[in-house]
Parts: C-alpha cells; structure tokens; sequence
C-alpha cells in the first residue's frame, strides 16, 4: 500500500535529515517537554465550556486563572484560525510551526514568535488538564496575518486571512480581555473585589468623633439654588439628606452609598440613623475625598445662577459623574 502524499514527503524529510540534525530536534523537543513539565500548574477560577468567548459565530473556550491571567485554549486557538488541530514536531507546537513559515514569520516579533511554542498548562474548574495561550496574543496573531495579506498572499493562505478579519472585525469595539471577562464571569468578582478595597479604605469600622465636615457654603448654596429662603437657625428640609447623596456620595466612590447605608441604617423606631454618614467615613481616605469633592461641588455651585438647580446636576454630571457599582473594578481615586 502507497503512503499519501503528505505521509511520504514528511518521511523523506525525516531521512534527508543527518544524524546529527536528528539528533538536536530530539534534544530540544525532549528540553521543551522538561520544561512544560517543570512549569507551576495554575488552576482556572472562572470560565466553563457550557459558556465560551463568542466572537461572530465563532466559540472559543476561554478561562481566567488563579493569577488573573485570561486564556484561550490550545485548541480554541487553532480552530478560531482555522488551522489543523494536530500535534506538533521536532519540538513545535502546531500553532508555532504554521507561524515559521516564512509566508507569516516575519510579522511576528521574537516574543511572538517563542510564545506560540509555549502554551500554558493549567487545570479547568472541574480539575481536567488544558493547554492555552494568553487571551491578547489571537489578536496579535491576526494582526500578523492581516498585515501578510496586505503584503500579498497566496490563494492557498487567504482563508486564514478571512477568518483573522472575522476575529478583528468582532473585536472592533470591545477588548478580548473585556470579552473573556464577561463570557467567564470574572468580571463580576472582579467588581465585587474592587468594591471590597474601595469600602475598605473609605469606610471605617468605627462611628468617628462629630466634626463638621460640611461648609456653611454648601447649605447656603443648596437653599438658594433651590429658590428656598434661608434664614438664621433655619432647619433643613427633610429631603435635602436624598439631595446630598445623590451630589456627594454617589459619586465619592463606586457603592459607597450603599455601603454607609448598610453599616449606618435607619433606627426603625427612632425613625433616624446612629450617625452622620462622614461619621463612617476614614479618617485618611474617606474624608480627605470627602474635602476634596465638596471643594469641586461648592466652586460648581458659586457659578450656577439662583434657582438653577438641574443645571448645577448637569454641571456636577459633567465633573463629577455617579459612579456605579460596574465601574468598581476599573475606578482609581484622583
């Protein structure tokens, strides 16, 4: 029986090889399984494959390891390319020994080009063993070919050239971190992470002493822009309490509203909270933002007219935005 075609020329090469050729592709490939071998296996934390990343119709497993590292498997890869998903030889991987070839190497810069022979061993959710690569280097990868096409490729190359333009089209207007993140779920922990730092350093654990914290400026601006007169020992309409947490804690911090309102709730019979809520703020962080935005909120008030209230909003809106709870994992204080 004759060997197909691909069969003989492979043996061929392997008998055109001298010993001494032989010899080293042994060497390395036995080097490259060492070193896989020796490598920490990271555990996945987020990601199944009831629940891929989706770009176009394509689906691609994907995970996020215990190192916060998000990962495409070995085959996902391959099969988002396009390209057999079959083993690799003289100590390359499939992906790397498609991207050698001169038609696409040259597009690949050296840390490219080692990371497509080195993929990441890691353990699913469920305890079953995969191989991946970072999620960023597909992108790389087909921008390595667009950038080929543009060159000029042979016909027989120009469906990986398609399905990379499906990938970077779908990729347009969202991040492959951000998708691996929603397809995964991380980017829920995520949030819920940040959040936990954020009440952590602007709530304290203990009611602190009664300082004011609030200007006279503020109350004075508060009546006139909402055409109130004011008088001297005047008391402050009840709803002005939902006016400053909408101008003032809303938008200190991602939840922190939500938070003061849980550790500081309303007496059910005293029909009033324990506290203030700066009093649940910390000493360095909370009230140092607290200052610092009530500083930006009075200079905003100054220049708004008499009874324009819902512009100094739209103003405040403009500087100092609500931030809500989904913005948690990507806040950073001033």
């Amino acid at each position: 029986m004759h060997k197909s075609g691909r069969a003989a020329g492979g043996k061929a090469r392997k008998d055109a090889l001298t010993p001494q050729r032989r010899s080293e592709i042994a060497k390395k490939a036995a080097s490259e399984s060492a070193r896989l071998r020796s490598m920490p296996i990271l555990r996945a934390t987020h990601g199944s494959l009831d629940h891929p990343l989706r770009i176009g119709s394509l689906e691609i497993p994907c995970y996020v390891l215990e190192d916060g590292t998000r990962v495409i498997t070995q085959t996902g890869v391959l099969n988002a390319m396009q390209l057999p998903n079959r083993g690799g030889a003289e100590g390359r991987t499939r992906l790397a020994r498609f991207f050698d070839g001169k038609v696409f190497s040259p597009y690949l810069s050296k840390e490219l080009s080692e990371s497509t022979n080195a993929p990441i061993k890691f353990r699913t959710p469920t305890g079953a063993l995969a191989y991946g690569y970072r999620a960023e280097m597909l992108v790389h990868l087909c921008e390595a070919i667009l950038k080929a096409r543009d060159e000029g490729l042979n016909e027989r190359y120009i469906r990986f050239a398609v399905h990379a333009d499906i990938i970077m089209r779908g990729l347009a207007h969202t991040g492959i971190t951000a998708l691996v993140d929603e397809a995964t779920g991380y980017q829920r922990d995520r949030a819920r992470d940040a959040l936990a730092t954020i009440f952590e350093a602007f709530v304290s654990k203990e009611i602190q002493k009664w300082i004011r914290r609030f200007p006279p400026e503020f109350y004075e601006h508060l009546f006139r822009l909402r055409n109130l007169p004011m008088s001297e020992g005047q008391k402050r309409p009840a709803y002005f309490g939902r006016l400053t947490n909408n101008i003032v804690y809303r938008r200190l911090a991602p939840g922190l509203l939500d938070e003061l309102q849980r550790v500081n709730p309303v007496d059910p019979d005293k029909k009033s909270r324990r506290s203030t809520h700066h009093q649940r703020l910390t000493d360095d962080i909370g009230v140092s933002a607290l200052t610092s935005h009530l500083g930006a909120v009075i200079a905003l008030m100054s220049i708004t007219p008499d009874g324009e209230y819902d512009k100094f909003i739209e103003l405040l809106d403009k500087a100092k935005p609500i931030l809500n709870v989904e913005d948690a994992s990507l806040y950073e204080r001033e």
